[in-house]
């Protein structure tokens, strides 16, 4: 009997957690010194409502302050509501341990893409897709950052789910009917393959645990929304209940809130096109060029960015009809992005991209990354990446410190960012450095003149710069 040769190290679910665990540990350890940013002191401090949570409120129209949008409409995402009431209960007050959770949740999305992607793929790509997955810079915001934690839980979760249910479509598989096979003067019956029975209680288990963490995704984030019609890529028209359970969704938030979703426009004009369009572009450029990131982005669109984007749906069509395991690497980079696509009709101006939108989506450009460098030629590509992303990522949560950092780096980026004049000069007025602010503000005034709130900011600090001369 031949002696077996030895397995590498990525073969197994166990040694695929560990390596990814440990490369998450060294790329995102800087972020476990950030403080709150943002929306975090909301959440974790000064609603006294969200450590109360219960299922019942969770579920019912009592929506926390922090998941109101300031256009006056508010998102429904009670199991992320019920994360955050958990989280705060457990680690109020001690942010060390919420981006422990955090990098612990990102890890763990990693894991479910390696057992999803082995599923139909060899599992040394599976490692490596789920490696730079784990890597990729874009995931900077939705994992340093403890308000935008559930983007990562519904990635995860939309992992599990398709895992789940690819494995149960194999199970079911393997109970292979019996087939007709022409003998040479009459037909037998034979079976077509020594294959076991189904394993009823595992295929149980498996769909139960597809549709629970489909639910789940999409009670905790919009952007599971889209997991239906990735469904239908893994298994065709079996993936029929997940439109049921996104149609339940939906209306549970119509019964619990009033509204199926937020306040679309009543035309969809022109202009709204080339905003997806400029958008869908974006997303597709910082897949491939994660540099520089913000929290804000000006979204501009040409004649030469639709020549961009059409070469680019172009290409990834083309690898698709070339390379059959290419096509749903390029199906799982670009349906994931449609519900941050449909965003752009409702979000501001300055929020209509943010990088934590493409969190599932960058397990289809990192697949697309592991099939290419299968090639003899393309063999270092995926060192090269990994290389470079863990450096950028590293650098980009430098910025997630604090919000002075985080705002700084948003107006070298962004310099007409409204959003970061504002918020850089509050942090300078709450902690009493006024000149700093008033420099931002002025600095924003040259850009957005006459922008009302930039004036009733710099209007404070000039009055509390008087105060302190007398």
């Amino acid at each position: 009997m031949p002696r077996s040769l030895p397995q590498p190290p990525w073969t197994t679910p166990r040694r695929a957690a560990a390596g990814l665990l440990l490369l998450t540990a060294l790329v995102y350890a800087g972020a476990l010194g950030g403080g709150y940013i943002l929306d975090d002191e909301m959440i974790y401090l000064d609603d006294p409502s969200v450590p109360r949570q219960t299922i019942s409120s969770a579920f019912s129209g009592a929506v926390p302050k922090f998941l109101w949008h300031p256009a006056g409409y508010c998102y429904y995402r009670p199991a992320a509501v019920l994360l955050h009431s958990w989280l705060a209960r457990g680690f109020a007050g001690q942010p060390f341990w919420l981006h422990l959770f955090s990098l612990a949740a990102h890890a763990g999305a990693a894991l479910a893409a390696f057992l999803l992607v082995s599923q139909f793929a060899e599992a040394k790509v599976a490692f490596l897709a789920a490696a730079l997955f784990v890597a990729h810079p874009l995931h900077v915001e939705a994992v340093a950052w403890m308000a935008a934690l559930p983007e990562v839980v519904a990635g995860g979760l939309m992992f599990v789910s398709l895992f789940a249910l690819v494995r149960s479509q194999r199970l079911s598989g393997q109970a292979s009917p019996k087939s007709k096979v022409q003998g040479p003067k009459s037909t037998r019956v034979v079976a077509a393959s020594p294959k076991p029975t189904l394993d009823f209680g595992l295929w149980t288990l498996d769909l139960t645990i597809a549709y629970l963490a489909a639910v789940l995704a999409m009670l905790t984030k919009e952007s599971a929304l889209a997991l239906p019609l990735i469904a239908v890529v893994f298994v065709g028209r079996r993936a029929w209940p997940f439109f049921g359970l996104a149609a339940g969704s939906l209306l549970l938030r119509r019964i619990a809130v009033g509204s199926a979703a937020a306040p679309l426009p009543n035309h969809v004009g022109w202009e709204a096109i080339r905003t997806a369009a400029a958008a869908l572009l974006h997303y597709l450029s910082k897949l491939v060029w994660p540099w520089p990131l913000a929290l804000d982005y000006n979204l501009s669109f040409s004649a030469a960015s639709w020549l961009g984007l059409f070469l680019a749906v172009a290409l990834l069509a083309w690898m698709g009809r070339c390379w059959p395991q290419m096509r749903r690497a390029a199906l799982l980079l670009v349906l994931p992005l449609l519900p941050a696509l449909a965003a752009t009709l409702v979000l501001p101006s300055q929020g209509k991209v943010q990088d934590r939108y493409a969190y599932a989506a960058v397990l289809g450009f990192t697949l697309l990354a592991a099939h290419l460098a299968r090639r003899r030629r393309l063999a270092w590509l995926v060192p090269a990446l990994l290389m470079a992303w863990s450096f950028l990522s590293i650098g980009a949560i430098r910025h997630w410190q604090d919000p002075e950092g985080l705002w700084t780096n948003t107006l070298r980026v962004t310099p007409n960012s409204r959003n970061a004049v504002l918020g850089l000069g509050d942090w300078y007025y709450s902690t009493a450095r006024f000149e700093e602010a008033g420099r931002v503000y002025q600095h924003g005034l040259a850009l957005l003149p006459g922008d009302r709130a930039i004036l009733r900011s710099q209007a404070a600090v000039r009055a509390a710069m008087a105060r302190r001369k007398k």
